[in-house]
Formats: C-alpha cells, structure tokens, sequence
C-alpha cells in the first residue's frame, strides 16, 4: 500500500509511483470526491480541465508621463 501524509497546510504530495501509473504530470488537473469515508482524485483529460478566460471589464490604467 502506497500512503502520503498531508500537511498542515493540507498539501498532498502524491507518490512518484502513482503519478507515473497514472501519467500526470504537474499542472494536471484532477477532480477530487469525498465516497464512503475515503478520498478519490481522478486525473480530467486535458480538453475537459481547460477553462475560458472570464472576460470582464478593462481595467488597465493609461499610461501617466512621469510615472514609473
């Protein structure tokens, strides 16, 4: 059995073996469910972890002369 311990900031460092079982890589996304009392994370494909940037209002500053 293949164990991890959890931080006190409750990061997770998932074990070499299991991240090479499975073929993540960092900056995978996983989905993560509470079942029965256990934790399941489930690597997403690539297409579906991808999200739309929110579009939103402009909110940069013009240049000013003189300003840094």
């Amino acid at each position: 059995m293949t164990t991890a311990t959890l931080s006190p900031d409750f990061h997770l460092d998932l074990p070499q073996d299991v991240v090479q079982r499975l073929g993540i890589k960092p900056g995978d996304t996983l989905t993560i469910r509470a079942v029965n009392g256990r934790i399941e994370l489930t690597p997403l494909p690539a297409t579906l972890a991808v999200q739309e940037k929110p579009t939103g209002e402009n909110t940069a500053l013009p240049d000013e002369p003189g300003r840094a």
